[in-house]
């Protein structure tokens, strides 16, 4: 488990990018009045697809040594996950 670059026993990178993920959208969805249930489901799937493709510069921040390799791709793509879907939100408000 830790000889590994990425364990896929231990899961808290991924959970720190998916609270990430979700850090601006509060604010848009108490003024669009929708439903909150959609916006997360969209912001999981986000998340998931810039952690799986891994866009510049999430692969390179992959093979950073120790867990800060394994940390950063997962914030970063929180990171990009929560632009994409705030600008969604503001775009539909």
């Amino acid at each position: 488990m830790f000889d590994q670059k990425d364990s896929g026993q231990i899961v808290i990178d991924e959970v720190c990018g998916q609270i990430i993920s979700f850090v601006f959208i509060a604010p848009f969805i108490s003024h669009t009045g929708e439903n909150w249930r959609w916006w997360m489901i969209a912001g999981f799937l986000l998340f998931r697809l810039f952690d799986i493709f891994k866009p510049y510069p999430i692969k390179g921040l992959q093979e950073l040594s120790g867990g800060l390799g394994v940390m950063m791709d997962d914030i970063i793509a929180g990171i990009y996950a929560a632009t994409i879907l705030s600008l969604l939100i503001w775009i539909r408000m």
